[in-house]
């Protein structure tokens, strides 16, 4: 279906991924959830996305342990955020619960770059309900990867999180000045 059909697989991939899905060709299935989310994002139907995305966790739960399965399970899990952010909101629990998790998630994985979103939304999530310590301990976090990993590409925001957050603490220096040292 996915090869005689293309169009239909492009513009439809949530039919693709219930078919993958039935066959129990459980990572084939992921793959096409993630896309049908993705999709759903770019056109802003948050809903249909978090719908999507749900199915997709719920079949890499039975995945087995490897790298590659936890850095998948980390990207479904923060795009999942994504999605319930713009879906339901910074402060609903199904938000929170979710960056949470991503948070969790992000502990297991090596790559910096692939933690970074996660730290993001929960920071994001913090900054919103105006909860400053996990604010703060999500902007250290985030300077304390871009430090190890020169180069990074997220390492301007994380020293917009950093600076942000020490503003929004009543730190106006060090806002201005930076970080000495996370």
């Amino acid at each position: 279906m996915r090869d005689r059909f293309q169009t239909t697989a492009e513009t439809q991939p949530e039919v693709v991924a219930h078919h993958f899905t039935q066959a129990g060709l459980s990572e084939a299935a992921i793959d096409w959830w993630i896309r049908a989310g993705d999709r759903a994002l770019d056109r802003s139907a948050n809903n249909e996305a978090i719908a999507h995305l749900e199915k997709a966790i719920g079949l890499a739960g039975g995945l087995a342990d490897g790298p590659d399965q936890r850095r998948l399970r980390l990207r479904l899990q923060t795009t999942y955020g994504h999605a319930l952010l713009h879906g339901r909101g910074h402060s609903h629990p199904a938000t929170i619960a979710a960056f949470a998790r991503a948070r969790e998630l992000a502990a297991e994985i090596e790559d910096a770059a692939a933690r970074f979103s996660a730290y993001y939304g929960m920071w994001l999530v913090s900054f919103v309900r105006a909860d400053l310590a996990p604010m703060r301990e999500v902007a250290v976090a985030c300077l304390r990867d871009a430090r190890r990993s020169p180069g990074m590409p997220a390492g301007g925001r994380a020293l917009h999180v950093f600076g942000v957050t020490c503003w929004f603490q009543g730190d106006y220096a060090g806002a201005r000045r930076g970080p000495r040292s996370a």
